[in-house]
């Protein structure tokens, strides 16, 4: 087809799609703007311009996307579908997102005549490398005035006659310009952004393709919250005066990074390339190019002076092969005139998959040296093999195999030769104990002279040709690690080097990616708006400062880490006194649901610093507020004093009270300034799990609240994040003073909060203020490691859970209940991972394989039971007992002694904690023993099953101070603690300690979660997981106990 014929053709074909048609899809529970529909929430075309060549999409660095809104029935929320087309190679590729679902359309075109047919297929969120249309989108509505935008001459963003914002996608910023009515621009260091308000909506619609695959394409975006500044920026309609209130000014910031490209800000010296397995014919000399395996480096490699490419034959020979590894050195030792004979000089050595084992090898085995003005780049290395090479092996077996003959190309054809045999992983059954001991020497050579490391640890990959069989590969091959890059596994590349090195954007040195095993040959070229997916621009930026070999000495730490926080300075020296000591936002983000206040798992805590007159100390005002079941709940900590109000929505009346430190959220805020002057910086955070900590932009630093450890992330621009186990907390500096309501002015509330002693670097994160004079005395704690995941899984044996409750209850049931939340709480389902529904093992009269938990007088009557030999625990069965009266309760003494057999007005208040009058049987059977109330039959009671409860209880939970957790009926356990006359301050308000740890030592009682023996802060009702688990205070924890306890 001659061009001008296909850009006409491609042309009607956009021209087609976009037109609109007789009706939008219909979406259940939203609507779909119809075509036509006038500015309200208009269809968007999004113009990007790319900055670097190696991001291009089909080729192209200008390209547009058009966006049509479906917008919720609330008018809050917005997802859109989007449409793209682009030609390449005499293909049209149109791109469509439609009802969160993402397709892809190629249509070949050819010079012979007929019906050409398009392939249809769904893409998952990660596959594709277009810009995420409604990512920008929810970027959009989180964006933030600034008043300057400063940055490079290539991304410095002039906004004549609009509104400057800041906005992140993906983090990474963008300087947007707001121009009324006609869009906005989005300017960054790797593309910019247009976006134009369109006068009607278009009609997308998504590709046809056969019906059981579309039922398998995922959901890849769904519809992001609108704020009012993103709806006045989406849709070109003013900021209500509503939303206009509620804007935040962010501080002035600059583009971070650098430039589009980098420039070599070490020494310029000859780069050599050694590619990896499954390449013939062998070049006897270094070739000047080889775009097929290494893909187009041009202007992206500043530090080589030149660029060779070496050729061998990496099908037949091994990389253990003593002439195979010779031609390797000869290879590098040629690119370099200041090399000598052996030793490799003043050159950059590259070396991707089996080349890294061939160099290893080499080194190992003595064949050259590695001199100290040289460097090794390593990539994607199987330094343990592959297991690819095991399955090829294992699929042959000596024939031609149909899975191989379409694979062959990335895993080797059948029948396998010498290079991928010699892949074989390491100490299996594929492999030898001479290959295993290459592996070894291999490994050690790698880990002392390997300066930069990108490896993968996910195969989704850069959007071409190749990468659909590397998702078919990556669960194919039987790897051993789900973290893998198709081919290659994440420890088998990173072998030697600790975890904990490696970060995920370009910006690391070791450089831990979602790229594929051919992407980090360079041939894709980088991803938009993800970093972990830049190869290109890794290497293009590796050598911006001097070069150093690693090396784990604590004094290298120590001033790194100092650098780190003297960063403060540069960054905001010009504004430093403008901004004082700032108000700031706490906003909390909670990852138990166990920990929900008032039902929330988000929520902002707003406060304001009050100096001493000295500067040396700071305590912080603060305020929040809760909305349930339409009540407004609010908290204002002023001076020092603790205050709550309670009123109806709408109603002007509110209820006033004193609160003491324990029970207010708002010691919160205190304690994590507390631990933020207490700051120390570390160099690393090694962590499991979800428990990722990234801070590749600014100082990273711990910090502990009560033995909770946070990561800190500091950076001026924009405050500084603390990540725990089991909450993070962004801390956003405020441009102005919160208003803090004056509900004080009629309460004598008692003091419970001190100032907090400033320390240097609590200033500095407090307020994003240089520490010039105090920064030398900063020290570098070792690096540190979250303990314990947010969840626990089970560790022991997964068996049936019996809950038995305690004193209360009326009605019976003949039959045990699937659920009993009045009493145990709605927590239990997501938080007992240890837990069966039934048991089939137990006898007549022997419980076996269960877990009985028992709360309260649930404990004296289940070990009541064992003690009269009503029935038998087995060795198998655990019993966890909890709030147990097992030398009875002074609660019930002070219910008899104060009923003298009539009702008392104080019990009709609190009657449903400890019994009304008359006094019930179950009440008097808790009498304290040896007391007045108490008989002889029943302290003989009371002893038989304190011997039986010592006997056979494995866990325990008793409380020793009363102030619990914020609830609906925490305040009736403060008047019952000082009310009742305990024998003890240690009670749970209606349990004394001694009477819930009889047999027990105390020294076995600790006060934390962690502790099978656990000494808690609870009232007696938090005890039956009522109210989950408390913020920061390990000593209020019963749900994160329990879910971890066995």
């Amino acid at each position: 087809m001659p061009p001008s014929l296909l850009k006409l053709v491609v042309a009607l074909a956009a021209f087609l799609v976009l037109a609109a048609q007789t009706s939008a899809t219909q979406h259940t529970g939203e609507r779909k703007l119809e075509a036509g529909t006038p500015l309200g929430w208009p269809a968007l075309r999004f113009q990007f311009t790319i900055k670097r060549s190696s991001m291009s999409v089909f080729g192209q660095t200008d390209f547009s996307m058009y966006a049509n809104p479906v917008v919720s029935g609330k008018n809050d929320k917005v997802l859109y579908d989007v449409y793209a087309t682009f030609t390449q190679n005499n293909t049209l590729h149109n791109y469509t997102l439609v009802d969160g679902v993402s397709y892809f359309e190629d249509t070949p075109f050819s010079s012979g005549s007929g019906v050409v047919t398009p392939v249809s297929k769904c893409i998952n969120s990660e596959s594709g490398d277009l810009p995420p249309v409604n990512a920008i989108a929810a970027a959009v509505s989180e964006a933030k005035n600034v008043s300057s935008s400063a940055g490079h001459s290539s991304t410095a963003n002039e906004c004549w006659g609009g509104n400057t914002y800041t906005v992140t996608v993906n983090g990474i910023d963008f300087s947007l310009c707001a121009s009324g009515q006609i869009g906005f621009t989005m300017k960054g260091n790797y593309m910019d952004i247009s976006v134009y308000y369109l006068e009607s909506q278009i009609d997308i619609q998504a590709p046809t393709m056969d019906a059981a695959a579309a039922r398998h394409c995922p959901t890849v975006a769904s519809p992001s919250v609108v704020s009012p500044i993103g709806h006045s920026l989406l849709t070109g309609e003013p900021v209500s005066a509503k939303g206009i209130r509620k804007l935040k000014s962010a501080f002035d910031f600059s583009l971070d990074g650098l430039s589009p490209s980098c420039s070599c800000k070490s020494k310029p010296r000859p780069c050599v390339f050694i590619h990896g397995q499954g390449l013939q014919p062998e070049m006897e000399e270094n070739q000047d190019s080889f775009p097929h395996y290494w893909g187009n480096l041009t202007n992206h490699a500043p530090c080589c002076s030149s660029m060779k490419y070496a050729r061998l034959d990496t099908i037949t020979n091994s990389w253990t092969d003593d002439t195979q590894q010779e031609k390797v050195c000869n290879r590098a030792l040629a690119v370099s005139s200041t090399s000598s004979m052996s030793t490799i000089a003043d050159t950059i050595i590259v070396t991707h998959s089996m080349g890294n084992l061939m160099l290893a090898g080499a080194l190992a085995n003595g064949k050259c040296k590695l001199d100290a003005s040289s460097t090794w780049v390593g990539l994607a290395g199987p330094m343990k093999g592959s297991m690819a090479s095991d399955f090829v092996q294992d699929s042959c077996a000596g024939k031609t195999n149909a899975v191989l003959e379409k694979f062959g190309e990335i895993t080797g054809k059948c029948p396998p030769k010498g290079a991928i045999k010699s892949l074989a992983y390491e100490g299996e059954s594929y492999s030898s104990t001479k290959l295993d001991a290459a592996y070894l020497a291999a490994q050690n050579a790698y880990k002392e002279n390997v300066y930069a490391l990108m490896c993968g640890e996910g195969y989704s990959g850069v959007l071409s040709k190749y990468q659909a069989k590397f998702w078919v590969l990556g669960g194919m091959i039987p790897h051993k690690s789900e973290l893998n890059d198709g081919m290659v596994e994440f420890q088998s590349c990173a072998v030697g080097f600790p975890e904990s090195k490696f970060g995920d954007t370009y910006r690391d040195r070791f450089y831990r990616t979602k790229l594929n095993h051919f992407d980090m040959e360079f041939l894709a070229g980088d991803s938009l708006l993800n970093e972990a997916k830049m190869p290109v621009k890794w290497f293009e930026c590796l050598f911006l400062g001097t070069e150093m070999k690693y090396s784990p000495r604590a004094i290298v730490t120590v001033l790194a880490v100092v650098l780190c926080v003297f960063k403060h300075a540069l960054d905001v020296a010009a504004e430093s006194e403008a901004r004082a000591w700032p108000s700031l936002g706490f906003h909390f983000k909670l990852k138990r649901t166990s920990m929900k206040v008032y039902g929330k798992s988000e929520f902002s805590v707003y406060a304001n610093p009050a100096m001493s007159t000295n500067n040396t100390d700071v305590l912080y005002d603060a305020v929040a507020s809760f909305e349930l079941n339409e009540v407004r709940h609010n908290y204002t900590l002023s001076d020092g004093r603790a205050y709550f109000s309670r009123g109806s929505m709408g109603n002007g009346n509110t209820e006033v009270t004193c609160l003491a430190t324990e029970s207010s959220i708002l010691q919160l805020i205190n304690q994590l300034v507390t631990a933020l002057n207490d700051a120390v910086p570390v160099s690393s955070v090694p962590t499991s799990g979800s428990n990722s900590v990234n801070c590749s932009r600014g100082s990273l630093l711990k910090a502990s609240v009560k033995d909770v450890n946070f990561a800190v992330c500091s950076s001026v621009s924009a405050g500084l994040t603390l990540q725990g186990t089991d909450m993070d907390v962004n801390v956003e500096y405020l441009t102005t003073p919160f208003n803090l309501q004056d509900v004080h002015t009629k309460m004598d509330c008692k003091k419970t909060v001190a100032p907090t002693s400033v320390t240097p670097i609590g200033k500095s994160l407090l307020t994003g203020q240089p520490t010039l004079s105090s920064g030398r005395q900063l020290k570098a704690a070792f690096d540190f490691s979250f303990e314990g995941l947010s969840s626990c899984s089970c560790k022991s044996t997964p068996r049936p859970c019996i809950f038995i409750h305690g004193m209360g209850v009326a009605e019976e049931m003949p039959e045990n209940q699937d659920n009993f939340t009045d009493y145990w709480g709605d927590h239990l389902a997501d938080h007992a991972p240890c837990s069966l529904e039934v048991s089939e093992t137990s006898t007549e009269s022997t419980i076996a394989d269960t877990i009985v938990v028992t709360h309260s007088m649930g404990n004296l009557m289940f070990a009541g039971a064992l003690a009269n030999g009503k029935c038998k625990l087995g060795a198998s069965s655990t019993w966890v007992g909890m709030a147990g009266p097992m030398k009875g309760s002074m609660a019930s003494d002070f219910v008899q002694q104060s009923c003298a057999g009539e009702t008392n007005d104080v019990w009709e208040k609190i009657g449903n904690i400890t019994g009304r009058c008359p006094v019930t049987t179950a009440l008097k059977s808790v009498a304290y023993e040896d007391g007045d109330h108490s008989s002889k039959s029943l302290n003989a009671a009371y002893r038989a099953a304190q011997r039986a409860y010592r006997t056979y209880v494995s866990a325990l939970m008793c409380g020793s101070g009363y102030s619990g957790i914020l609830s609906m009926y925490q305040a009736e356990f403060w008047a019952l603690g000082t009310m009742v006359p305990h024998k003890s301050r240690k009670n749970d308000g209606m349990v004394e300690f001694d009477s819930c740890a009889v047999g027990f030592s105390e020294s076995r009682f600790c006060d934390s979660w962690r502790d099978r023996f656990y000494k808690t802060s609870l009232n007696h009702y938090d005890m039956q997981f009522l109210s989950g688990d408390a913020l920061l205070n390990g000593e209020k924890m019963p749900m994160k106990w329990f879910e971890c306890l066995l």
